[in-house]
């Protein structure tokens, strides 16, 4: 159910009702601290990625999280300064009172092993087709690529000399 956003009582209690779920509550101090994808954040929740992407689903409707595509992939984040003015103090209370717990560092402790396994996935990425570069760089941007790039750093009324 989709609350009537011009209603305030039926927005408050639609916010109530998200933000009841331990599980989604778990989501947003993951999300406040690291934009992430849906599995990424299975990961440290370990939860399953249909369950996450069910509990991202209304947090991504009232406005808690906001979502952008990279390539295939889309990335969530919370922002706490750009949620509306009740959010942010609804969010801050719930913060609050939910105080620490075990599970929670837990979170924490598996949310810095997926942030470890980005690095790690990078460097074996660039670590594998670092020999062929030059010729993959050569067969998507062309042989006048290094020069068209170094060209487009000099300001536009800039003279050169031979």
């Amino acid at each position: 159910m989709t609350p009537d956003s011009t209603n305030p009582r039926e927005r408050w209690l639609s916010w109530l009702g998200t933000l009841g779920d331990l599980a989604r509550l778990r989501t947003l101090r993951l999300l406040e601290r690291e934009e992430l994808g849906v599995g990424e954040l299975a990961r440290a929740l370990q939860l399953p990625q249909s369950t996450v992407s069910r509990h991202l689903k209304p947090l991504f409707e009232q406005g808690w999280v906001d979502k952008r595509a990279e390539g295939t992939q889309s990335l969530y984040r919370m922002t706490p300064s750009a949620l509306a003015t009740d959010m942010r103090d609804l969010w801050r209370m719930s913060r609050e009172h939910l105080g620490s717990a075990a599970s929670f560092e837990e979170d924490d402790a598996r949310l810095a092993e997926v942030i470890a396994a980005r690095r790690v996935d990078s460097r074996t990425f660039f670590g594998r087709i670092g020999g062929d570069w030059d010729e993959l760089r050569r067969e998507l941007f062309g042989d006048a690529f290094v020069f068209e790039a170094l060209l487009g750093l000099l300001p536009p009324d800039a003279v050169a000399v031979d």
